[in-house]
């Protein structure tokens, strides 16, 4: 995980996460390229403990490296899946959700491989899933993903999530659910990032009950300053 959150003129970008016991396969990173991209990884990936987390840094290598050449998320996202599937064991894979912002003009560009789709809430507080990717990455070979492609508008703010937020359980209403996340977001709009996402995982920490094994929670928040 990343020492501190990055500092994008425009923008307020915070992460927060709370691992599970030893070492999770949740992991997040931010990048920023010389032509001025900013990028973002967010993802899970299989297994736990010294293992996931050797794998976890050379898939963020790889991805830094498949950045560096100017392609876009969708053919960065079918690069590094041909890299895990000819380089990895059968049981290794991950789930990721890779993210190029433009912070002059909110252009985010987007490919999400078989994780739980972000959020972004829009000023009007109408929702919009970013949906647009394919499959988890390093199962299979010659993988195809599709290309998003979104704009950030001043007063905007997405959401990443590990499943372990939504996932959750309750002790009597079960799981934690997209609903209540998005309605806390909404709800506490006025806040700053760093605010935001250490007050939500504090909610959903309130929420879980020790009953249910504990996964992994992590946030992300990157929300355009207002005009």
């Amino acid at each position: 995980m990343p020492s501190q959150d990055p500092v994008v003129e425009g923008y307020d970008i915070s992460s927060h996460s709370i691992p599970r016991e030893g070492i999770g396969g949740d992991f997040y990173d931010f990048f920023s390229y010389t032509d001025g991209r900013f990028a973002i990884a967010f993802g899970e990936t299989s297994g736990k403990g010294a293992k996931a987390a050797k794998f976890i840094v050379q898939l963020l290598t790889s991805l830094r490296s498949l950045g560096m050449q100017g392609i876009d998320p969708a053919s960065a996202a079918e690069g590094l899946n041909s890299i895990i599937y000819s380089n990895t064991e059968p049981e290794q894979y991950a789930a990721l959700f890779y993210g190029l912002l433009t912070s002059s003009s909110g252009l985010f560009r987007y490919c999400s491989c078989g994780h739980v789709p972000p959020r972004l809430v829009r000023k009007d507080k109408t929702v919009q899933e970013l949906t647009s990717g394919g499959t988890v990455l390093g199962l299979f070979p010659n993988m195809e993903f599709e290309l998003g492609e979104i704009l950030i508008e001043p007063g905007d703010c997405l959401t990443l999530f590990s499943d372990g937020v939504i996932e959750s359980e309750g002790e009597t209403e079960g799981e934690f659910g997209e609903r209540r996340l998005i309605e806390f977001v909404i709800q506490n709009s006025g806040k700053a990032s760093a605010q935001l996402t250490k007050e939500l995982l504090a909610f959903v920490l309130r929420w879980r009950s020790r009953l249910y094994p504990a996964d992994g929670l992590t946030v992300v928040m990157i929300r355009r300053h207002g005009l």
